[in-house]
């Protein structure tokens, strides 16, 4: 942006101006007779400007520069040059970024104002959805921060927007990404010596009635061995009856990606520690 001051007869019009940094400052010679500014503070001495003749000189720091008229030395003025304004943010994380379908995930963040009182809005895209939708507000303490609790159906992506109260444009935070585990139940029904009867129950935001589930067991080196393949009911669910090994067994059901659909990660129940 550029600033015009004229030299008259009477002195410099206007004699301080308000620039930012990288503007320009021109002075154009309005009189009958010669001027030459000078600025020792912005270390500059324009030509000797003839009436009608111009000088230009660029601001790039921050400060307040006093200049006045070699040739009329009682002629003088300032330029003040503000830095630019710090663009407002807002920051955000998820924790935690894996979830079980059904639990809840902490959004929270801090505004760079770090003021109190301030409207966060929070924004979320559910996978299979082409854009974001708000899904509630939350409001910044003493020092700026904030924190929101969602509970994502399916892997959700989420931001905050922050408009500040004071002015300024909208900032977005960056964007968290949740991932989501259907939840798998697994308990015991019923046992007979080493014959146990367990029952399975997968839950989420869609019906797994069709699909299987994986009885998994740990093996003496830590890995998990599946055992058996188990179809889950209309109802999701599933009784079925396992012969178990003598001596300790550590147990679980396990839902492998292609089971779960998209939107979610692989399941995996809690694990059961039984003795026979």
């Amino acid at each position: 942006m550029t600033f015009t001051i004229s030299i008259t007869k009477s002195g410099f019009n206007p004699s301080s101006v308000t620039v930012g940094v990288g503007d320009t400052v021109t002075w154009t010679n309005a009189d009958t007779v010669s001027h030459q500014v000078e600025s020792k503070s912005a270390g500059f001495v324009s030509p000797v400007l003839k009436p009608g003749e111009t000088y230009s000189f660029v601001y790039a720091k921050a400060g307040r520069y006093a200049y006045q008229d070699k040739a009329v030395k009682k002629f003088k003025g300032t330029v003040t040059v503000q830095k630019p304004a710090e663009a407002a943010t807002v920051t955000q994380r998820a924790s935690p970024a894996l979830v079980v379908y059904g639990a809840t995930v902490t959004l929270s963040g801090a505004v760079s104002s770090k003021r109190s009182g301030e409207s966060v809005t929070v924004f979320a895209q559910p996978y299979g959805q082409t854009s974001f939708a708000a899904v509630g507000s939350a409001i910044s303490g003493s020092d700026g921060g904030w924190s929101y609790l969602v509970k994502p159906k399916l892997r959700t992506v989420y931001e905050a927007r922050w408009k500040p109260a004071a002015q300024g444009a909208t900032a977005t935070s960056s964007q968290a990404s949740v991932r989501v585990r259907p939840q798998v139940g697994f308990r015991v029904k019923a046992s007979s010596g080493r014959v146990v009867t367990f029952f399975t129950k997968a839950r989420g935001v869609r019906s797994f009635a069709g699909k299987f589930v994986y009885f998994q067991r740990k093996n003496a080196f830590g890995r998990w061995v599946s055992l058996r393949k188990v179809t889950l009911t209309p109802t999701s669910s599933a009784t079925f009856r396992v012969r178990l090994l003598s001596g300790r067994s550590r147990v679980r059901m396990f839902m492998p990606a292609a089971q779960t659909g998209p939107g979610y990660v692989a399941g995996i129940s809690r694990t059961l520690t039984l003795a026979r």
